[in-house]
């Protein structure tokens, strides 16, 4: 039932099989020696030897063309038109599969406007946007050369310090591109389980659902990290400490295993970490996000018997995070203790 813009129901046959041949080369693409060694970091780095005020030589740091070269033929496949593996094509699917309002369409859209405002930027140290630069190099040279672009890629070589400037943001856009077709690919695993039988997508343990004040629910954690709005995080620090109260107990428990979950209880006290993530050329940021967790220190025993009669009290600890949303923030108190500056509990509910 289509209700309230946040439905969703299963694919056909045609588009099960769209989906999972999307899923199947990001797959395959993430055992690829090009991402293992080099692109999973997100970060391209390059040298050159000046001689006399000339540059001579340089290369981009542990990169092999071989392996660009047949990463980029299966990467292309992502960005063509016409092929049932492009992202473009998996996005028809979702528009006609799953409602504007439902979670994964939120992510997987996040994702691919994401990718389109990066492919839009001005690379850095160049004139190009790294669209222009990915166009360039795989239709000019690595796959279908076309008479006009292979022209600019054969002019960009002559100019060494240049060229190499154009290659490594080649080599990030390639990067970025495959990363957020793995969160596209997350995405559609998830419209892919999904069976005549049970139309009500669920994150992997059903999360208790609370109306807040502005008339939207909201998870206060997420199973990944999520791009948070700066201005909200700037209210904590990394390391400051905040105490769960009962109210937020059924919601912490629901994302972690039943055993440490157990021993999560009002009272316990928690760290805020705050972390940058994206996609990065040197020292220079050329997408940015702010995420940020909360990782919650647990310690318990447990008594073993041991044989014949005899027994072994055994001691666990463990200190599980959790990644939290915008929404985590708005449940955010500040008490300014000794022991932690803040408390996380939930707003009331208007009536």
């Amino acid at each position: 039932m289509k209700h309230f813009n946040a439905w969703i129901e299963p694919v056909d046959a045609d588009e099960r099989r769209s989906l999972e041949l999307f899923c199947n080369l990001v797959d395959e693409l993430e055992r690829d020696p090009l991402f293992e060694g080099l692109l999973q970091h997100g970060e391209v780095n390059w040298k050159y030897t000046e001689v006399d005020g000339k540059i001579t030589s340089s290369h981009i740091e542990k990169l092999n063309d071989r392996d660009l070269g047949a990463f980029v033929a299966l990467a292309r496949l992502f960005t063509q038109k016409k092929e049932r593996a492009s992202i473009r094509h998996v996005a028809r699917i979702f528009e006609k599969r799953v409602g504007e309002r439902h979670p994964i369409s939120w992510t997987f859209n996040a994702h691919r406007l994401g990718l389109n405002n990066f492919l839009a930027m001005t690379a850095p140290e160049v004139s190009e946007t790294f669209r222009e630069l990915f166009d360039v190099f795989v239709y000019g040279h690595y796959t279908h050369r076309e008479d006009a672009k292979e022209a600019k890629y054969e002019l960009w070589t002559k100019d060494v310090r240049g060229f190499t400037a154009r290659k490594a943001c080649f080599v990030l856009a390639i990067g970025t591109i495959f990363h957020h077709a793995q969160e596209m690919r997350d995405c559609a695993k998830q419209l892919l389980e999904v069976v005549v039988e049970d139309l009500c997508w669920r994150p992997p343990r059903k999360l208790p659902v609370r109306r807040f004040e502005d008339g939207i629910s909201h998870p206060m954690f997420a199973h990944d990290t999520v791009s948070l709005d700066p201005s909200i995080v700037a209210r904590v620090s990394k390391g400051e400490r905040v105490l769960l109260t009962e109210s937020v107990i059924p919601h912490v428990r629901n994302f972690l295993d039943e055993e440490v979950a157990d021993h999560i209880t009002a009272g316990c006290t928690g760290e805020i970490d705050v972390h940058e993530y994206g996609s990065k050329l040197k020292d220079h940021w050329l997408e940015k996000h702010l995420g940020a967790s909360i990782a919650l220190p647990v310690s318990w025993e447990t008594v073993e018997k041991l044989r014949p009669t005899g027994k072994a009290i055994v001691h666990h600890v463990g200190k599980p995070s959790l990644y939290v949303t915008e929404a985590f923030f708005s449940c955010l108190k500040f008490v300014g203790a000794a022991s932690h500056k803040w408390e996380l509990q939930l707003p009331a509910v208007r009536a």
